[in-house]
């Protein structure tokens, strides 16, 4: 299989929070800026897209906040049963915040959990995938 990441943006959507405003995932298009040349990318916004067009990736990478947790583990499960050997990897608000309410426990199903900013270690773990190793960087 080529390198190919799939940043997968799947947020619970109430308007309650956001008076119905949708927002692109910016985290998504900015972390794409950070992978290697060697990896083909793509985005998949479950507001928009059907989770059934994601094609074959060798990981699937995550983030969202605490809301979103319910909708992330349920389109992990879906890509996950339909991609089993690909990586999976969380990161952003919703691990922080985890991590600081003892509760990293709720993304066990992930391969990997990234705290914080991604764009130093993302590059370098991919770098690793390519060559063969799949654990993170430290």
């Amino acid at each position: 299989m080529a390198n190919r990441i799939t940043f997968v943006h799947a947020p619970v959507i109430r308007y309650d929070q956001n008076y119905g405003t949708l927002f692109v995932p910016l985290w998504a298009y900015t972390l794409a800026a950070y992978v290697p040349e060697n990896w083909d990318i793509s985005i998949i916004d479950t507001v928009i897209d059907d989770i059934g067009s994601a094609e074959p990736s060798k990981v699937f990478a995550f983030s969202g906040i605490n809301q979103d947790l319910t909708s992330i583990l349920e389109v992990r499960d879906t890509l996950k049963g339909r991609y089993p050997s690909a990586i999976f990897i969380v990161g952003g608000p919703i691990t922080w915040s985890f991590e600081q309410e003892n509760e990293l426990e709720l993304l066990d199903g992930f391969d990997h959990i990234i705290i914080l900013d991604w764009e130093e270690s993302l590059p370098r773990f991919l770098g690793q995938i390519s060559n063969g190793d799949e654990t993170l960087p430290h």
